[in-house]
C-alpha cells in the first residue's frame, strides 16, 4: 500500500501554557529553591503532626473526599466563576518518589531502531547537497531589493517591516546587493544518495533579517523510499544546545485527517457510541504497536498513560471545509515512569521558555493509531532518568492541596476577568472548570545548572479548561478556550501545585 510518510528529529522554540500564568509575587511565600525542596522531601519525621499521620510513612493519610472534589466560588463582581466537580486520583499507597532528569538526543541506534521498525527491509536515502538546496538566488535577493524599496516609496517602513527608518533599509539595500555579487543563478538540483542509515553531521542554522546569528552541530538523516515516502532526521549533537531532539511521522496519503478537538478520555473497554463499528483495529492491537516503536528504539521506561478516541471532524478553521466525523482513531499518550509512576505528559505542545535559560519542552509521546497502522508519531524532547533521589517523597495532604488551589486560583484568574472601557473591552466572562485532581509526578527545572536538567517531583494537578468570552464595543461576544479546546475532557492543566513545598509550578516557566 502506497503511504506518503515524513519523520522529523527537529528543534522548535517551546511554547508557553497560557492557562498557568506566572504566580504573583505577593501571594507567594514558599521560596522557589530545588535544594531547599529536596531537603523538605527528604527529611525525616517523627510520623505525626498535630495528632495525624505524616506523609512520608508506610502508613500514610493524605486526606482524601468520600467522593468528588466539589467546589464553587466568583470573582471579580460576577465575572469570574471557578467550579469543580472532579474526581481525585492518587498513586496506590499515596507515596511517590523524586528523582533527577536530564535532556537526551536521539542515539543512532534508536534512529536505526525505529527506523527498521517502521519500514522493515528497507533502506533509506539521503539528500547530499541539502544545504545548498536552501541558498538564496539572485533572483530571490533581487525580490527582497525591489520590496524594500517598495517601502522606502510607498512610506510604510514602520507599519510593513522591522526596520526603524529609511536608513535601516538602505543599510540592508547595500547588504543584498553584496550578496547577489556571489548568489547563484538557480537552486541546485537535488542529489539523491543510497544511506546505510548513519545520521550525518550537518549544521543548523538560525537566521534573523537574512543574517546567520547562530549554527548548531546536529546529526542528520534522510531518507526517501521510492516516490511515496520522505524521511527527515535530525538530532542535536549536544542536548544543551538551543535545539531539542523532535521526531514526527504522519501518513498523508490523501485519508483521514484526524485532531485532538474531539477526544474524548477511553479506558480501554468502553466506546463511546458509534464508535466501534468505525475501528477496525482492537484497542489492545493499537496499544502493542506503540509498545513495539518503544521496544525497537531500546526505550523500556515509557508507559501508556493516556488514552483517547479522535475523529476527523471538519470545522473549517483552515481550509474552510465544514463537515462532520465519519472515521475515527486512537489518540495514544506516553509517558516516561519512575518506580511505576507515570510523569506527567501532554498531548500538545507545552513547556517554558524564559530569558535566562534555554527552551525545554516537556517530554511529549504521542501516537494516532488508525486502520492497523500509525497515522501520526509525535515524539518530542527526549529524556533519561537519573537518581532517584528518594523513594517517598515528603507530599502535602490533599487538603492542603486544595486549600492552595482555592486561594491561589482566584488570586491567578481574578486579574484576567477584569475590564478595560478605555481599550474597548466593554465586558468580560471568564470560567474556570476543574474536571480532575491528580497526585502524580512533574518535571521542574532545577535551578542553578548548566543545560536541561531539572527534578521529577510529586505535584497535585488541578485539571480542566478556561472558557474566555470577551465583549469589545461594536463587536459581538468572542469566546476562547484556552488550548483552543472547548471539551471539558481533555486533561488540561489549570494550576500545578507542588506537593512537596505548596509553591505554584508555573509551566511557563518549567519551575
Amino acid at each position: 500500500m502506497k503511504k506518503h510518510i515524513a519523520i522529523l528529529l527537529i528543534s522548535i522554540m517551546a511554547f508557553s501554557l497560557a492557562a498557568c500564568q506566572e504566580t504573583p509575587d505577593e501571594v507567594v511565600v514558599v521560596k522557589k529553591d530545588t535544594e531547599r525542596m529536596i531537603e523538605q522531601a527528604t527529611k525525616e519525621t517523627d510520623g505525626k503532626e498535630n495528632g495525624e499521620e505524616t506523609i512520608g510513612q508506610e502508613s500514610i493519610d493524605l486526606k482524601l473526599p468520600d467522593g468528588n472534589y466539589v467546589f464553587s466560588a466568583t470573582g471579580a463582581e460576577g465575572r469570574l466563576v471557578i467550579e469543580a466537580d472532579a474526581p481525585v486520583s492518587v498513586p496506590e499507597g499515596g507515596m511517590l518518589p523524586m528523582a533527577r532528569v536530564a535532556a537526551e538526543g536521539f542515539t543512532q541506534e534508536q534512529v536505526t531502531g525505529f527506523f527498521n521498525y517502521l519500514f522493515p527491509d528497507e533502506k533509506p536515502t539521503y539528500l547530499a547537497n541539502a544545504d545548498a538546496a536552501s541558498v538564496e538566488t539572485k533572483d530571490d535577493l533581487q525580490s527582497q531589493i525591489l520590496h524594500l524599496k517598495k517601502l522606502i516609496a510607498e512610506g510604510t517602513i514602520a507599519e510593513k517591516s522591522i526596520f526603524v527608518d529609511e536608513a535601516e533599509v538602505n543599510a540592508e539595500i547595500v547588504r543584498l546587493e553584496e550578496q547577489m555579487q556571489t548568489a547563484p543563478e538557480t537552486v541546485p538540483e537535488p542529489e539523491i544518495k543510497v544511506s546505510d542509515g548513519t545520521m550525518l553531521p550537518a549544521k543548523r542554522t538560525s537566521r534573523f533579517n537574512g543574517e546567520i546569528v547562530s549554527q548548531e552541530d546536529i546529526l542528520r538523516l534522510d531518507a526517501s523510499l521510492g516516490e511515496t515516502i520522505s524521511i527527515t532526521a535530525f538530532t542535536p549533537v549536544s542536548p544543551d544546545g538551543s535545539h531539542e531532539a523532535y521526531l514526527i511521522y504522519w501518513d498523508t496519503t490523501g485519508g483521514p485527517s484526524f485532531s485532538m478537538a474531539n477526544a474524548v478520555p477511553f479506558d480501554g473497554v468502553n466506546y463511546p457510541e458509534g464508535v466501534r463499528d468505525n475501528l477496525s483495529m482492537p484497542f489492545e492491537d493499537a496499544k502493542a504497536l506503540c509498545d513495539g516503536f518503544f521496544l525497537a528504539g531500546g526505550i523500556e521506561d515509557a508507559v501508556l498513560r493516556d488514552a483517547y478516541i479522535i475523529d476527523d471532524e471538519r470545522f473549517g478553521d483552515t481550509d474552510g471545509t465544514i463537515a462532520p466525523a465519519e472515521n475515527y482513531a486512537y489518540c495514544l499518550s506516553y509517558a516516561r515512569k519512575v518506580d511505576n509512576i507515570p510523569v506527567y505528559a501532554s498531548t500538545e505542545m507545552k513547556g517554558f521558555r524564559d530569558e535566562f535559560s534555554l527552551p525545554w519542552e516537556y517530554e511529549r509521546m504521542v501516537f494516532y493509531v488508525y486502520d492497523g497502522g500509525f497515522q501520526r508519531i509525535d515524539y518530542h524532547s527526549p529524556t533519561g532518568t537519573g537518581e532517584v533521589i528518594t523513594e517517598n517523597a515528603n507530599v502535602i495532604s490533599y487538603a492542603d492541596a486544595v486549600t492552595i488551589f482555592e486561594s491561589m486560583a482566584m488570586a491567578i484568574y481574578e486579574p484576567q476577568a477584569n475590564i478595560d472601557p478605555a481599550h474597548g473591552l466593554e465586558d468580560k466572562k471568564l470560567t474556570v472548570s476543574i474536571n480532575s485532581v491528580e497526585l502524580t509526578l512533574i518535571r521542574v527545572r532545577e535551578q542553578n545548572v548548566t543545560g536541561r536538567k531539572g527534578i521529577y517531583t510529586p505535584a497535585w494537578i488541578f485539571y480542566g479548561n478556561i472558557k474566555d468570552e470577551s465583549l469589545y464595543t461594536g463587536e459581538d461576544w468572542f469566546t476562547f478556550y484556552d488550548g483552543g479546546n472547548p471539551h471539558s475532557a481533555m486533561k488540561n492543566p489549570v494550576l500545578v501545585i507542588n506537593a512537596v513545598d505548596g509553591s505554584i509550578i508555573d509551566l511557563a516557566k518549567g519551575y
